[in-house]
């Protein structure tokens, strides 16, 4: 079947962003770079898919040069945002069919209040060089892009009809994937609808060369002590019978995506062969880190469990059983520990600050 088909081709990831800290951070975005380069990576071109939330690499013709290439009817290969961050509580069900976030987003207008993710809510084509367009290198930098300016701060616009009026945008190329014209705030723009590397020279192509990118999902307020999540797919497509592959590339992207959409949750775990047995002790951690009063485990565990507590030198500082899940150290001098978690079967080491 076509799913079974793009389900073989696709790989899942999933990232878990913690805040152990106790700030709240406002207005932040997630940006997933991507540096695809299809077989030979001096002829490649760039688009988003708006709709199904992916930015995405195909050749920039029909035959992939070099000794690296793939010759004739190279693949494409996407980056889909399946779902980033929860949106910001409003204790409403957001409905969906909007032209906003709820276009590539999860779970809007399915009955369930403030269980909303967001999707892929900008895009960025990077090029690999230092003018304004080229890779960030300092903490601002970063910002401008994902926040959809370029480096140096200023808006990036793009022309908005036949005349030189230019608009704002959210997505680089979407390709006519934005029927809405949600990336332009919904304003008619069949320039930027129809925007491509095929038809950004002037209406003419672009030169193929070395292309990158950056799917943005954002803003959203990170809580103290929180967790937040990305689902990324990578998905590739080869039409052996046609010289485009963009088609199917998008076909199975379509086909990723509503089989996400109905189980967004650990979504891709059926796929995976292998399965471990995960122990009590997996993926426990500690917070505050820097701490001042105590340490809480983010889990409860056994209370037969054993917590040592070692200095920098591993001294022996306290010990004792793990009665709850919160651990008092506000008799230790500041400096740097090693907290040790003691199952029957296994140790967990975890390093923190004592403030």
């Amino acid at each position: 079947s076509t799913e079974s088909e793009a389900i073989n081709h696709t790989i899942f990831v999933n990232y878990k962003i913690y805040n152990r800290s106790n700030n709240e951070y406002h207005d932040t975005y997630i940006g997933a770079f991507a540096d695809i380069d299809i077989g030979y990576f001096l002829d490649d071109y760039f688009a988003t898919e708006v709709q199904l939330g992916a930015i995405y690499q195909y050749n920039g013709d029909g035959f992939d040069e070099g000794e690296t290439g793939y010759g004739s009817n190279p693949p494409a290969q996407a980056m889909a945002l399946l779902a980033g961050p929860l949106m910001n509580e409003n204790n409403m069900d957001d409905p969906s069919g909007g032209c906003d976030v709820s276009i590539n987003g999860v779970g809007f207008g399915d009955g369930v209040v403030d269980n909303e993710r967001l999707g892929l809510t900008g895009s960025r084509r990077i090029n690999n060089d230092v003018n304004n367009f080229g890779l960030p290198h300092v903490a601002h930098e970063y910002y401008n892009i994902l926040t959809g300016k370029y480096i140096d701060g200023q808006e990036t616009r793009v022309f908005c009809d036949d005349s030189l009026t230019t608009v704002p945008y959210k997505f680089e190329q979407p390709a006519n994937s934005d029927p809405c014209y949600w990336g332009v705030d919904g304003q008619t723009c069949p320039v930027y609808a129809n925007w491509s590397d095929e038809t950004g020279n002037n209406g003419f192509p672009n030169p193929p060369g070395e292309r990158s990118g950056v799917a943005i999902s954002g803003p959203f307020t990170f809580k103290a002590n929180s967790v937040q999540n990305l689902d990324l797919a990578f998905v590739s497509a080869r039409d052996f019978s046609d010289s485009n592959s963009v088609t199917l590339l998008k076909t199975y992207l379509s086909e990723i995506r509503n089989t996400f959409i109905t189980n967004p949750n650990g979504f891709g775990d059926n796929y995976v062969g292998i399965h471990q047995n995960k122990s009590e002790l997996d993926k426990l951690f500690v917070y505050p880190n820097p701490a001042k009063e105590y340490l809480t485990l983010s889990k409860t565990i056994s209370p037969a469990n054993e917590f040592v507590i070692m200095d920098s030198f591993g001294r022996v500082m306290k010990k004792g059983k793990v009665v709850t899940n919160i651990i008092p150290v506000s008799d230790l001098k500041p400096g740097i520990y090693c907290l040790l978690i003691q199952s029957r079967t296994e140790v967990k080491t975890i390093r923190f600050i004592k403030k």
